[in-house]
């Protein structure tokens, strides 16, 4: 297959493309800036996005999204994917399920959401794909849990936030996106439907590893305006079609502190 891809230097964009080359399919990078050529592609997958600058979030993540569903029209893509976040739906006070109403309470979980509806309406064979927490090999290391493993391996002061999350694993990420290709118009979102607070993260983080993390203190302040103790996928739409099991949280951090000891320069 031939493959228009943005956000390739991303997290979630990079392991896509890594697989994507590996399986033999030709990927044209889309790169902040450049105009949209979409040469011979057939598959549309849009990464791209502004997760932390609010002032460039229009034109990241609604902007951009509009240009590529109006050329993909013209060159009768025949499949668009697009990338949103479990953010679009705000707050609720249980799963969020594919048929909830998007209430966003965050820029970018708004603008994200714009994007969503876009891709809705383009007429176009589109799949969004809504991830909740995602995490694995590659990860930045300004997030969680790379944080969690170098103050575990290095002493460093570890500061532990009120939170919770549904966290799913880099590769089920992919898989998903790999079986949407193949499939009809959709949203899928993208959990395990288990959710864990912060503490109970550095706890598995601390199993896994064998040993306490030394220097941790846990912040006493309510949760923040955006965050709830309720944060996780309902996935029974997902399980409907993905027969595949998905990787435990404590398998995957075991997968996680396993890659980063053989990749010490990470």
């Amino acid at each position: 297959m031939n493959i228009f891809l943005t956000g390739s230097t991303g997290f979630i964009g990079k392991a896509l493309l890594q697989r994507l080359v590996k399986e033999g399919h030709t990927v044209y990078c889309y790169y902040r800036g450049q105009s949209i050529n979409l040469l011979d592609s057939s598959i549309v997958v849009h990464c791209a996005g502004e997760i932390y600058k609010e002032n460039e979030m229009v034109e990241s993540n609604i902007l951009l999204t509009d240009r590529l569903l109006q050329e993909s029209k013209k060159k009768g893509i025949q499949k668009f994917i697009y990338f949103g976040s479990s953010s679009e739906y705000g707050q609720k006070l249980y799963r969020m399920y594919e048929k909830d109403h998007l209430e966003p309470i965050t820029m970018y979980g708004a603008t994200k959401g714009c994007g969503s509806l876009l891709t809705s309406v383009s007429g176009l064979n589109a799949t969004i794909i809504r991830p909740f927490s995602v995490y694995g090999p590659g990860e930045p290391k300004h997030r969680f849990l790379p944080v969690i493993y170098d103050a575990a391996v290095s002493d460093k002061n570890l500061v532990i936030a009120p939170g919770y999350h549904d966290f799913i694993y880099i590769d089920d990420l992919v898989d998903v996106t790999f079986c949407a290709i193949s499939r009809g118009k959709e949203i899928i979102n993208v959990g395990t439907g288990e959710q864990f607070s912060n503490s109970e993260v550095v706890e598995i983080f601390e199993e896994v590893l064998g040993n306490p993390i030394k220097n941790k203190f846990y912040q006493q302040e309510k949760l923040r305006t955006y965050d709830t103790d309720k944060w996780s996928s309902d996935p029974s739409y997902l399980k409907s079609f993905y027969s595949k099991p998905l990787v435990s949280f404590r398998d995957g951090v075991t997968k996680y502190v396993q890659y980063r000891k053989e990749n010490s320069a990470y």
